[in-house]
């Protein structure tokens, strides 16, 4: 299933009895684009912050329920805060209890056999938390978007393939005056990203964005629509390398 970040944070989070909120962030690595977390907030701490691995969570359609994850209140109020305008290697100690699941997949896999593994972390794993490449999704939305010094729209939403937590396509508003349209870009013809000048940068010829296949949040995003969006744009689809598509 595809589904939006925005249609995610309408979803609250459960472990138990414990209500962890709503989820309202992602954590991702920019140069795969993998989701590593979700985060919720907790209640009644408004600055308070808990990251989610994406394979304790439960059927996203439908709500989610962390019923099997045996952590407690206690656990979960001393859980680490997180600022999400800050690189997560700087601020978060991943070995905290709380966080005892795999911390996200290496290259070549997404996640593993264990979705609610507990257990310490190898060094290997605890190594991974200086990880450069980790962001914060809403570093990333409202970012500029521009192909060949030419400006096409602004970062809305994130597509998300819950059964590899993959991102899979950025929802981009498009660059008109009180312009209420939609098109998706796939994040691997993103060429590079500003963080300091929030600008993503593209190499695509600027008058296909003009012309791109019209996106709203109703739509579903499947294989149809997919082979449309990459035949416009003239890329081969990522499901031709052996990659999982949109059903």
């Amino acid at each position: 299933m595809i589904t939006s970040l925005k249609r995610l944070s309408k979803i609250r989070v459960k472990s138990g009895e414990n209500d962890l909120g709503h989820i309202f962030d992602l954590i991702t690595t920019d140069d795969q684009w993998k989701v590593c977390y979700y985060m919720s907030r907790k209640l009644g701490l408004v600055s308070s912050k808990l990251l989610i691995a994406p394979t304790v969570l439960g059927d996203l359609q439908h709500g989610i329920e962390l019923g099997f994850l045996n952590v407690d209140r206690n656990t979960i109020d001393a859980a680490p805060l997180l600022v999400t305008e800050h690189p997560l290697s700087q601020q978060v100690d991943l070995t905290h209890p709380i966080y005892r699941w795999p911390i996200y997949p290496d290259d070549g896999g997404i996640w593993g056999a264990a979705p609610h593994l507990v257990g310490i972390f190898s060094e290997r794993e605890k190594n991974r938390r200086s990880d450069p490449h980790l962001r914060s999704g809403k570093q990333i939305l409202g970012m500029q978007i521009e192909s060949r010094q030419k400006q096409i729209g602004r970062v809305s939403d994130f597509l998300i393939e819950t059964e590899s937590s993959v991102i899979r396509y950025f929802v981009v508003k498009k660059t008109k005056l009180l312009s209420t349209q939609f098109f998706l870009i796939f994040p691997q013809w993103i060429e590079s990203i500003s963080y300091l000048k929030r600008k993503v940068t593209l190499n695509l010829e600027p008058s296909l964005f003009a012309s791109a296949p019209h996106y709203a949040a109703q739509i579903d995003v499947n294989r149809e629509l997919e082979t449309k969006i990459f035949a416009h744009y003239g890329m081969p689809g990522y499901w031709e390398s052996g990659e999982k598509a949109a059903v």
